[in-house]
């Protein structure tokens, strides 16, 4: 006898993040994880104020975790690869995931390496993906479940008939 396992389907977490720093300024925006909130994939945001004028955020430096473990460290930044003026040293505990929380390890959380740092700011889901992280079945796990019960059904079938 064989078990059937059903695996999860992947499902990037959007977390909304507000930041105000010394200067005054703001982020606000959203910053994508991927499911194991071992990275940030993406970001879409605006830092205003603070002398920044009103600046797109929208890219995060590379795919790697800085820090590693459970204090995630990366850059969300404007402009391109190639011509930007501003990122955000962005630091989260993710010890408790999903619940996430700024952390002052390594980087800490500023604009510029420590030029404007953080005073105060809130990370957590985003209400329009649902408030939770739900576990979907791939579809050829669906698959293979529903064929088994099938012939599950089949062999029932076949026995009742035989008695």
């Amino acid at each position: 006898m064989f078990g059937l396992g059903v695996s999860a389907a992947k499902a990037d977490v959007i977390e909304s993040v507000s930041e105000t720093f010394a200067s005054g300024a703001t982020f606000n925006g959203k910053v994508t994880f991927d499911d194991g909130f071992s990275t940030a994939v993406a970001v879409n945001g605006v830092l205003s104020g603070g002398g920044y004028g009103t600046d797109a955020v929208n890219w995060v430096w590379d795919s790697w975790n800085y820090a590693g473990g459970s204090i995630y460290e990366n850059f969300l930044i404007d402009g391109s690869p190639s011509d930007y003026n501003y990122f955000i040293s962005f630091t989260v505990d993710t010890s408790d995931a999903p619940a996430l929380a700024f952390s002052d390890a390594g980087f800490g959380n500023s604009i510029n390496f420590g030029a404007d740092p953080l005073v105060s700011g809130t990370i957590g889901r985003d209400p329009s993906t649902g408030g939770s992280i739900a576990v979907v079945p791939e579809p050829t796990s669906l698959a293979i479940l529903g064929l088994g019960l099938a012939g599950l059904g089949a062999i029932r079938r076949r026995r009742n008939s035989a008695t």
